[in-house]
């Protein structure tokens, strides 16, 4: 079913309508040719679901009729560090975060991180369209940068840290019982001998070996929340 995203759907029930304007409707009418008695999936990102009827469309609008909403609630919340790749990889990545169900994004700057993070309405634009691409649900949020030295003023949120390595580690160790996680993806040129002794004396930190080639920063990304995803699912009874 075609998605649409919209930032808010606090007052929208079944049996009452809602207008979409704008370039919403413009993609609607003028390249989907969507007709009435259509349905479509609203979604605001934030775990609310509504399927929706094309009622009425008129020349800039299209007036949808809400049939039915539900909250899809998160089982864990998978948030991921990343020491900033350069900006194509990182536009990339937070794509992928999206169509992943990761929660949060948080850009870091390490010793040898290539890019700068700079807030942008652009971000926003890949996150709702991963979310009408994907359907899913909650999409992350993405935060102000840190320095990943600073990583103990956040590590109090998440019950188990974990950082994939392609030249040193261990097998991953978890119980099932972790409700937040936190994922690092280091950069490209890796991570520096000081910041690797940092996650290695973190108790709640674990340095887990992917024994694959330098990877670039997205590969990366996605090799390891697939095998995050993958140990979390054999976990489950």
């Amino acid at each position: 079913m075609r998605a649409i995203f919209l930032e808010s759907m606090e007052n929208l029930g079944p049996g009452l309508s809602t207008c979409l304007e704008g370039d919403r409707a413009k993609h609607l009418i003028k390249s989907i040719r969507i007709n009435e008695g259509e349905e479509l999936l609203l979604m605001d990102g934030k775990g609310t679901v509504a399927k929706a009827t094309v009622t009425e469309i008129l020349k800039k609008q299209v007036v949808l009729t809400i049939a039915s909403t539900r909250f899809v609630p998160k089982e864990k919340e998978i948030d991921l560090l990343i020491c900033l790749p350069k900006k194509d990889a990182f536009e990339e990545i937070v794509r992928g975060a999206v169509e992943m169900g990761i929660s949060k994004i948080i850009p870091a700057y390490s010793e040898f991180s290539q890019g700068k993070f700079k807030p942008s309405e652009r971000y926003d634009r890949i996150i709702e369209s991963g979310i009408i691409q994907s359907n899913n649900a909650h999409g992350p949020i993405l935060s102000a940068a840190i320095d990943l030295t600073d990583l103990e003023n956040i590590s109090s949120f998440y019950d188990k840290i974990i950082y994939f390595s392609s030249r040193k580690g261990d097998a991953l160790s978890l119980s099932g019982d972790e409700k937040k996680i936190l994922l690092i993806i280091g950069p490209e040129g890796g991570l520096s001998e000081e910041e690797e002794k940092i996650l290695a004396e973190h108790k709640k930190a674990e340095t887990i070996h992917i024994p694959c080639p330098i990877m670039r920063a997205p590969t990366a990304f996605n090799v390891g929340v697939g095998y995050l995803h993958g140990t979390l699912q054999a976990l489950k009874p």
